[in-house]
């Protein structure tokens, strides 16, 4: 198989090859299978920041019956220990009766059945999911696989402060002010990082979010690096 994809690939006359984050181009660039490419770049995944933007939050809370609440929020398409499931339920287990955590995705194992979890299914609705990270004071993202981690950087745009695990793609999207970084698997480090985002406030954190992600992730932004190497190709 691998034979049949450095011959098939090496048969492209002008290849190139995207990798939608720095971590991922890296593993691009060490693979014998693109050794012929003429372009191996990093274009980030792009974010409609027209759709996730921040918004006012207190409605939605209200409708929640969250307010007052310090909201954690996490996104998935489905939870699973990859995901950080097993994260999630002993942050559930730590958190104080003023915080609550919401998390967005399918539960396919009836796992994220806890007094400090609302578990919402899985959305399709932009603008939903832009409310719910405009709701939240943190976002955390316990996932240990990322090739770009899209939910981190719709966050950010929606000016949410981050916090991770230091795995795979996803550190990186987390720029200087934006929040904070964790050791893998390390939750009382997670939940430390949590507590002293809450202590400093949202706002400390909001313009900084905002300010890197359309900087790092703009839709037309990203998409004229698309075009740009197109135009590279094509003088092939």
């Amino acid at each position: 198989m691998l034979a049949d994809k450095v011959k098939l690939f090496g048969s492209i006359p002008r290849l190139g090859v995207v990798g939608v984050s720095k971590w991922l181009t890296k593993q691009a660039r060490t693979s014998v299978v693109f050794q012929h490419a003429k372009a191996i770049e990093c274009i980030y995944n792009w974010i409609d920041d027209d759709i996730f933007t921040p918004q006012n939050k207190s409605s939605f809370r209200h409708k929640m019956r969250l307010a007052g609440k310090k909201i954690l929020l996490g996104v998935s398409s489905v939870w699973s220990e990859r995901k950080g499931i097993d994260t999630m339920l002993k942050l559930a287990d730590s958190i104080s009766e003023d915080q609550q955590l919401v998390l967005v995705g399918q539960d396919p194992g009836g796992r994220l059945v806890h007094p400090n979890i609302i578990s919402i299914p899985e959305t399709n609705n932009v603008a939903e999911l832009a409310t719910y990270y405009s709701m939240a004071d943190v976002f955390v993202q316990p996932s240990l696989e990322e090739t770009f981690g899209k939910v981190t950087a719709e966050a950010l745009m929606c000016g949410t402060p981050v916090v991770c695990y230091n795995a795979t793609a996803t550190p990186e999207l987390v720029g200087p002010g934006c929040g904070t970084v964790v050791p893998v698997g390390d939750v009382q480090a997670m939940n430390n990082a949590i507590q002293q985002i809450l202590k400093q406030g949202k706002e400390a954190f909001s313009p900084n979010c905002r300010n890197y992600a359309v900087e790092h992730f703009q839709k037309g932004k990203n998409l004229k690096e698309y075009l740009n190497l197109f135009e590279t190709l094509c003088k092939y």
